[in-house]
């Protein structure tokens, strides 16, 4: 949670629909201020000794007056308060719970109320909606949950919504590939940016961590960098062997060597020898299996791309207000990820990578499209 007042120090805390970078009622829902004034515990996986999120309370505005709880990190707390220009803790930790009683995600519900306020706003839709209204944000999450009125638009994500609205809504619908943004500004993060637009999910902050390089001396987030692609295809062979290592993310600064380490727990766990060298191939055939999967299903380069809103407008707000992300720009990253992948300048993977890669039995007899 401490992201919040980190992010909108350094302009890139998306608020209101990701018009803005920074929030001006941050303080008020930052993780120091929650910390002192809502948290109830830490809340740990089996045997974890950091407790990433934390258990916060508010006291129940309905008949029993009670305690309502909900588990908090950063996603939550950006998409159900700055993104949708809420400020109140209350009503963010309100719309936490009702999220977890739902079993909703809460980035996908935060991005999709975003843009229903931001359509009501410019008229694309017929709603009592505004940004910074909390029981309209409490009430949205309810009817998505129950599918009734506009929770029936929003139900399938904000790309779905913006293709049946339409009115040009799709220029404010912020997504890739359908997955909803997570609490990132692209403008003022371009390594992160890059790793947004091309990751075969959409805008996964889990599936590709390229926003660590642009927190590190590495390049300058502020400035598109044809090293770029490299650090994008990194951090995504390296989420990849974490997630299949099953290691915890928030652990990943812990090894002193982490392929090294993970080698050493790998044969530990599974009794086969690996070196350093076989788990780094191990995550590349991970990222270039899950691009076959999306080449097969009709993917092309017009898919790894970013809302119009990150490619059309400066940033407007904080230190880096604006900065620009052009769509040539991008371009010249995506093609500097496709070349770091050995693949192709229309990103298809060709067939000496799908042999170096031990790929073939898998693609096997699918389309020659597979094989370009």
């Amino acid at each position: 949670m401490g992201n919040v007042s980190a992010f909108n120090r350094l302009g890139v805390l998306p608020s209101r629909n990701f018009r803005e970078s920074t929030f001006d009622g941050a303080e008020a829902v930052t993780g120091e201020s929650l910390r002192a004034t809502h948290t109830v515990k830490d809340a740990h996986c089996a045997n974890c000794t950091i407790g990433c999120e934390k258990v916060l309370a508010v006291v129940d505005d309905g008949e029993t007056g009670g305690t309502m709880t909900a588990r908090m990190e950063y996603e939550s707390l950006y998409a159900l308060g700055p993104l949708v220009g809420v400020a109140d803790p209350d009503a963010v930790v309100r719309a936490a719970h009702a999220c977890d009683e739902l079993g909703m995600d809460t980035i996908s519900a935060g991005a999709s109320i975003a843009w229903a306020m931001e359509c009501a706003e410019r008229g694309s839709l017929d709603e009592p909606l505004a940004f910074g209204d909390e029981e309209a944000v409490l009430g949205m999450i309810e009817a998505i949950g129950a599918r009734s009125g506009i929770g029936d638009l929003l139900a399938d994500g904000v790309r779905r919504a913006a293709e049946q609205v339409g009115g040009g809504s799709e220029a404010w619908a912020m997504h890739v590939k359908g997955l909803e943004m997570p609490g990132y500004e692209p403008r003022g993060l371009k390594t992160l940016a890059l790793g947004l637009a091309v990751n075969a999910r959409g805008a996964c902050h889990n599936r590709s961590s390229a926003y660590e390089a642009d927190f590190s001396p590495e390049v300058d987030r502020l400035r598109a960098d044809d090293r770029s692609g490299a650090l994008a295809a990194r951090s995504e062979d390296y989420a990849a062997v974490l997630d299949s290592m099953i290691w915890c993310k928030f652990l990943r600064k812990a090894f002193g060597e982490f392929w090294a380490e993970s080698a050493r727990a790998y044969e530990w766990v599974t009794g086969r020898a690996v070196s350093s060298e076989e788990l780094r191939s191990a995550g590349e055939r991970i990222c270039t299996l899950k691009k076959l999967f999306n080449v097969r299903e009709g993917w092309t380069r017009t898919d790894d791309t970013l809302p119009p809103r990150v490619l059309e407008e400066a940033l407007p707000t904080g230190v880096g207000a604006g900065t620009v992300l052009t769509r040539s720009e991008l371009d010249a990253m995506i093609g500097s990820y496709y070349e770091a992948r050995g693949w192709t300048a229309e990103g298809m993977v060709p067939e000496e990578r799908i042999e170096a890669l031990a790929l073939g039995d898998v693609v096997g007899t699918e389309s020659a499209t597979l094989r370009s």
